[in-house]
């Protein structure tokens, strides 16, 4: 089939063009990509015939294999190949070993030397027709040998190899026709010396490239050095905060280990929250409860953060003495689920190490084996996967995502010598980053927690001490036309938060995946300690501002509302008056803060409702303000998605009519 595709196309600009289009190079660089020895001589004579039409290069350097291999990597694994199988001499870096005949097979090397007549081609001539060195070098010539995308620092010593086959090759004909000369005749001294020159100039062309070579590894070396000190600097770094947070805790259960005080301060905690709650209220008329029966989670000892251990499954054993392959080992997936939980996770698989299936043995009723069995892991949506060195490398946002986390090894076959391959394994790290519609955020006791109380059926914990949240919360607002609202209250942040002050980044990354901000600020002003300065009302905005910026500068385009709580205290409503003019025009109060606490750009507040959630003051109003908010958001977000579709359309339809 494939002689008839290179009779029926070659030759011919218009076919090769049809051929192009329909991917026809892709084809045949799929089979090549096979190692089929049968196949790749006569693939590699067309792709190097089709290199005669200026677009044939384009699309090979299109082209991406498994694993995103590219055509350059695939060519230069098949030289490595061919050279391995006509016995080559390279070293363990694959560097050039004999300088005189640097691409001498053992064929050649064990031939004696045997006068031939002129019209008969010598042993290094013959070599060129009988494997794919001399096509692979047609096909380099035509791509070039710069700027080749997907390459290793092995196939960059190969290529070195490769680049210089033409000169390599003049080198052993001229090789062969000196000693076929020292056989029958004498040459005479000029003759002698000019032989003697364009060995040496041959042997020097063997000594450069295995100079280019040593510094392609020597550089590879040295980079590898250089990862693995920054990544025993990042150890260092690491073990150095552990050690600090163990100070800390044992400083910590030191100033607690005292029973009484402790009692002491559970009963103040217990009458603060008491006090805390609004006297009942008797309501007359038909009331419609919306106080659903499961519809509060308890978030209990959360986790947002777990570190396992994958690996993908070992291949099975090749079978030398019929040629069978092994089956290649399983792999290791990460699904998302609803109603998965980290805790649950951990708890479920306390090792935390998930390993997929070996893959099964080659045998006599089975010469290919089968694939291992595949690991699934299910995680929570709202996950990013994080490697031990900071990098991100995939996210599972919704219900049902995958994502392949270890690759299972190939099985034992010819090119690895009917051994099996180990699996990839990686350690990584699952984050989770909290998915909400709304996300709280204000410094400790603004009173966030007991406004997530009042609009939605969430029973965070509440106390008049700073604080008091100590693990994000999720609530949902319950309309009367069902529409539901999640809600998330993030602890306290302190100014810092961006540099991880107070576990500021651990708070910080779950506003990244709320679609609003809503801003909450006590109307007195916010003192930490008595060691802090105290801050007003506006202070606070501003200074919640410019954390969010510092941590990410996304955060700040969000859309944003901002409630203004505790307005049942003495002289709210002045403060407040006073906060709505600062609002208006916040310019000419910045000279209140530090300079290197204002931020770049303030932000701009849909809505500003004054709440209480002691008297219930504002509830309802703040409760309207949100669903509005977020269904001009939707409203806008759908707007742009009809437009976007709309314009590809338009776009789709002039093609065509360009097209007739």
């Amino acid at each position: 089939m494939i002689s008839t595709e290179r009779s029926c196309v070659i030759g011919c600009y218009i076919a090769e063009d049809h051929f192009l289009e329909k991917q026809g190079i892709f084809r045949l660089l799929d089979l090549l990509a096979l190692k089929e020895k049968n196949l790749c001589n006569i693939i590699l004579g067309i792709l190097v015939e089709f290199c005669g039409n200026p677009k044939t290069t384009l699309h090979i350097n299109t082209w991406r294999g498994e694993k995103a291999q590219t055509a350059a990597s695939l060519l230069i694994q098949l030289w490595r190949q061919e050279e391995l199988e006509l016995g080559v001499r390279r070293d363990q870096y694959g560097r050039v070993v004999d300088m005189k005949r640097p691409i001498a097979s053992s064929f050649q090397r064990q031939q004696k030397v045997i006068p031939v007549p002129a019209s008969c081609p010598s042993f290094a001539i013959m070599e060129i027709s009988e494997n794919m060195r001399a096509k692979l070098y047609s096909l380099f010539c035509k791509l070039g040998f710069e700027n080749l995308p997907g390459l290793s620092a092995e196939d960059f010593v190969t290529l070195a190899i490769i680049r210089r086959y033409i000169d390599f090759k003049v080198g052993e004909v001229w090789s062969e026709i000196r000693a076929e000369l020292k056989e029958e005749f004498r040459p005479i001294m000029s003759d002698e010396d000019a032989l003697e020159r364009i060995s040496k100039i041959s042997e020097d062309i063997g000594k450069a490239v295995n100079t280019v070579q040593t510094q392609l590894i020597e550089s590879q070396l040295h980079q590898e050095i250089q990862e693995e000190n920054q990544t025993y600097r990042k150890i260092q770094a690491t073990r150095k905060q552990r050690e600090m947070i163990n100070k800390s805790w044992e400083n910590f259960l030191t100033r607690t280990s005292n029973y009484e005080a402790l009692k002491k301060a559970k009963k103040l905690q217990e009458k603060a929250i008491d006090a805390s709650r609004p006297k009942v209220k008797t309501q007359t008329g038909t009331v419609h409860s919306t106080d659903i029966e499961g519809l509060h989670t308890t978030y209990g000892n959360f986790i947002d953060d777990l570190r396992v251990y994958v690996r993908g499954g070992t291949g099975g054993m090749g079978h030398p003495r019929l040629g069978g392959e092994g089956g290649r080992g399983g792999d290791v997936w990460f699904v998302a689920q609803e109603r998965m939980t980290l805790r649950g996770i951990k708890e479920k698989y306390p090792h935390k190490r998930f390993v997929a299936g070996t893959g099964a043995n080659s045998s006599v009723r089975a010469l290919k084996g089968e694939k291992g069995k595949d690991r699934e892991v299910h995680v929570p949506p709202g996950i990013s996967l994080v490697t031990d060195d900071g990098k991100q490398i995939g996210e599972l946002n919704a219900a049902g995502e995958r994502f392949l986390a270890a690759r299972g090894g190939l099985g034992g076959s010819l090119a690895t010598n009917f051994l099996p391959c180990k699996g990839q394994k990686r350690i990584i790290h699952l984050d989770l980053k909290l998915i909400a519609d709304v996300g709280l955020v204000g410094f400790p006791n603004a009173g966030k927690s007991s406004l997530l109380s009042k609009i939605s059926h969430a029973k965070p914990e509440i106390a008049s001490y700073p604080f008091t949240t100590v693990q994000p919360e999720l609530g949902k607002i319950m309309y009367a036309d069902y529409k539901q609202i999640s809600v998330a209250d993030l602890p306290g942040l302190i100014e810092g938060a961006h540099v991880n002050r107070g576990m500021g980044h651990k708070f910080l990354k779950h506003i990244e995946r709320t679609k609003q901000l809503l801003l909450v600020v006590d109307i007195s002003g916010f003192q930490l300690s008595l060691k802090t300065q105290f801050r007003t009302a506006f202070e606070t905005i501003l200074l919640l501002t410019k954390e969010l910026e510092l941590y990410k500068e996304e955060l700040v385009t969000k859309p944003a509302l901002l409630a203004v709580n505790k307005m049942d205290l003495p002289c709210a409503k002045d403060n407040l008056n006073e906060l709505m003019s600062q609002l208006q025009n916040p310019q000419d109060f910045l000279h209140l803060l530090e300079e290197e606490m204002i931020p770049a750009n303030t932000l701009e507040f849909k809505e500003v409702i004054p709440v209480s959630t002691y008297t219930g003051e504002g509830i309802e109003e703040l409760k309207a303000c949100i669903r509005k908010s977020i269904d001009e958001e939707a409203e806008r977000e759908n707007e742009e998605y009809r437009k976007k579709k709309l314009l590809l359309l338009q776009t789709s339809q002039e093609e065509k009519m360009n097209r007739r």
